[in-house]
């Protein structure tokens, strides 16, 4: 049996004591193995690895620094160095590649700067079947990859276990993103550029971004659209209930139900709300904060509720 198996066994591949060299233009591949070799001729044949091998060249040539053995970016006005090849293409195609990929999905025109974020968001936003749902029923989402399923589900727990540890800071979040989110508002300076072309403005945090985006190049935020006659019913006896989202429809659900997902995480409270705002403006008097400020000319009145600002504004202002 042993002697059959050596009989059956494929020949060694023979080396050479010389080495081969690929006589591809710019290229510096060699080999000992005319298998080798073969394999290798077949990647210049195929357009798609030949585009990868030009774009490794020309970085090469650009950034590479033979006396460090280091990547230097090639942009003018930027600094950053890298240690490997990789590092450096990932940064030239996020940070400083235009956006020239469209999302042809209707009323969307979304523009990203490689196919592989087009069909993140493409899956995320517009894909009607997501496999992965949550396993709340009070909840009802759905995502198109187990890992939004996964960074969702840390929003049902109660658990803080991410601490800030800049000096008299000490937040807690539930995910680590969160936390390095928040780390980027005790930097001296701001990391996060302006993604509008030839805008060079940078922020603390996204939502700057995203509300600098509104206020100075008039670009409106991505709104959802559902797909034409999508209009989600309520199941719930005699109610005739329709809506334009599964969010709306989850929340009215919990007016027949009673159910109240939202618990206050702040010591010996207790509360439960049915909607992610109400405990919102519920901690914010926890908290002792007013975001909501009245409007009236010369009022100066205050408070933490979105609600309580109507409520004022009826029983002072409209007498």
């Amino acid at each position: 049996m042993k002697d059959q198996k050596r009989l059956n066994r494929k020949p060694n591949r023979v080396f050479k004591s010389k080495l081969i060299h690929c006589d591809y233009k710019d290229c510096d591949f060699k080999t000992q193995s005319d298998a080798r070799l073969a394999t290798h001729m077949k990647r210049h044949d195929n357009p798609k690895t030949e585009a990868y091998r030009q774009l490794r060249l020309d970085l090469n040539r650009r950034c590479y620094d033979s006396t460090t053995n280091t990547y230097s970016c090639g942009q003018s006005g930027c600094l950053k160095t890298f240690t490997n090849y990789n590092a450096v293409r990932d940064h030239m195609t996020y940070i400083h590649k235009s956006r020239d990929i469209v999302c042809d999905y209707a009323d969307c025109n979304k523009v990203f700067k490689t196919k592989h974020l087009l069909r993140l968001h493409f899956n995320n936003m517009h894909k009607t079947d997501k496999p992965f749902k949550c396993p709340h029923n009070e909840c009802g989402k759905e995502f198109a990859y187990r890992q939004r399923l996964d960074t969702h589900l840390v929003s049902h727990t109660t658990g803080r276990p991410f601490v800030c540890d800049f000096d008299g800071c000490a937040k807690s979040y539930k995910n680590r993103l969160s936390l390095t989110t928040h780390k980027r508002i005790h930097l001296s300076e701001p990391t996060i550029k302006c993604t509008v072309e030839g805008c060079y403005e940078r922020f603390h945090a996204h939502k700057h971004m995203h509300k600098h985006r509104q206020t100075v190049h008039s670009i409106r935020p991505y709104k959802w659209r559902p797909p034409p006659g999508y209009k989600p019913t309520c199941l719930w006896p005699g109610c005739d209930f329709t809506s334009k989202t599964n969010y709306q429809l989850n929340v009215h659900q919990r007016t027949h139900t009673g159910e109240k997902p939202y618990a206050c995480d702040w010591p010996e409270c207790g509360h439960r709300f049915a909607r992610r705002s109400h405990i919102k403006d519920h901690m914010n008097a926890h908290k002792n904060v007013k975001p909501y400020a009245c409007h009236w000319p010369g009022c100066q009145h205050r408070c933490s509720h979105r609600s309580n600002v109507n409520i004022h504004y009826k029983q002072v202002h409209q007498k």
